[in-house]
């Protein structure tokens, strides 16, 4: 097959257009803000390349209007660290790691006999796992709703989950329908939500932001996820509240110094 042949217009820097870009067929933008008027510079346009849930800016509508594609992607790793969170999430409500160390022991604590398994189920749940169960209709709050926030949220369609969002800057009403997630504030979110997800990226301001009372405003069946940064939670308050059963258990992507000491 011959090499397809095309042009590629980049942008000489940050909010400056590339040269020539009324000849596009095609674009893909992120950060460049777009807008009715400037889709209406692009007679030739056929396809629209938005790089970003959450991060990417302006509206597409009006190439839509045209019966133009646009197409959708998250924007770096971002969707990766929200299925690192997601696998956090049903690791704590599925109760995997109690589950996998049950069965590496061999747990059989109703000394259930050994039988070759049939049609029906035989031992549900031999091992006596407590606590195993399902994220259908749960309530999740994101804290720090930004990119990896808006791909979490999409994967929580699917289990009829409510999703609580928390920004210093709310999302807009169009926002909230998008991405499916009511704002609230983060007393709030702590208080409802089956699983509190934390998105927040270091700054000063968030630094210890979660400590001892906003852990003690947790149900004490809710489950702390953190996949921001891990000075972002008071860690020593954390982990009372863990060991002293106010909060049912925590998944940690981040912690306030990396690598873990041998003596953490």
């Amino acid at each position: 097959f011959p090499t397809p042949e095309f042009d590629v217009l980049l942008s000489e820097g940050p909010g400056r257009l590339p040269a020539g870009l009324e000849s596009a067929e095609a674009v893909v933008w992120w950060s460049t803000p777009v807008d009715r008027s400037l889709i209406g510079r692009l007679p030739r346009l056929r396809f629209m390349q938005r790089v970003g849930l959450f991060r990417a800016h302006g509206d597409a509508t009006a190439a839509l209007e045209r019966g133009i594609p646009v197409a959708v992607t998250p924007h770096g790793v971002s969707d990766r660290v929200a299925q690192h969170a997601f696998a956090l999430i049903l690791s704590l409500v599925r109760q995997i790691p109690a589950s996998f160390e049950a069965v590496k022991e061999g747990a059989n604590p109703d000394g259930l006999p050994e039988d070759e398994t049939g049609a029906p189920a035989t031992a549900l749940n031999w091992a006596r796992v407590p606590n195993i169960g399902s994220l259908n209709d749960k309530t999740v709050g994101i804290l720090g709703f930004g990119e990896i926030g808006a791909c979490l949220a999409r994967m929580m369609a699917p289990f009829c989950c409510r999703v609580l969002s928390y920004k210093r800057t709310p999302l807009t009403p169009e926002q909230e329908r998008f991405y499916g997630v009511e704002n609230s504030s983060l007393d709030d979110v702590l208080r409802s939500a089956d699983v509190v997800v934390s998105a927040v990226p270091y700054s000063p301001a968030a630094r210890g932001m979660l400590g001892e009372r906003e852990f003690g405003l947790m149900k004490e069946s809710a489950y702390f996820v953190n996949v921001g940064r891990g000075n972002t939670i008071d860690e020593r308050a954390l982990t009372q509240a863990l060991q002293e059963g106010r909060i049912a258990g925590a998944g940690l992507d981040v912690f306030s110094v990396e690598p873990l000491s041998a003596s953490s």
